[in-house]
């Protein structure tokens, strides 16, 4: 069974359409390109907060190069304090 269930979590747990992975990986939330999934990970990282940067299904194109949506996952032990700085600093609410 996935982690998520395993934890007795729902995949669609809360107000940032949370999503889980097998690694214990969250995902935060979603960019509609490289550039601006760059910045949230930037700030995230500068807070300690280690962050995974992958395109969503169907979307791992090699000609999109930097276009394209971004989807930034975290630690769920970092999950709370990472959703709150990207809230506070890009309102991504």
């Amino acid at each position: 069974a996935p982690l998520s269930q395993q934890r007795g979590q729902t995949p669609l747990s809360n107000h940032l359409w949370s999503v889980w992975l097998d690694d214990g990986m969250r995902r935060l939330t979603w960019t509609p390109d490289l550039m601006e999934a760059e910045m949230i990970a930037g700030l995230l990282k500068g807070e300690g907060i280690a962050v995974l940067i992958k395109r969503p299904i169907g979307m791992d194109v090699p000609g999109f190069l930097a276009m394209g949506p971004r989807e930034l996952f975290v630690d769920d032990a970092q999950y709370d304090a990472a959703a709150e700085l990207v809230e506070a600093h890009f309102g991504l609410n």
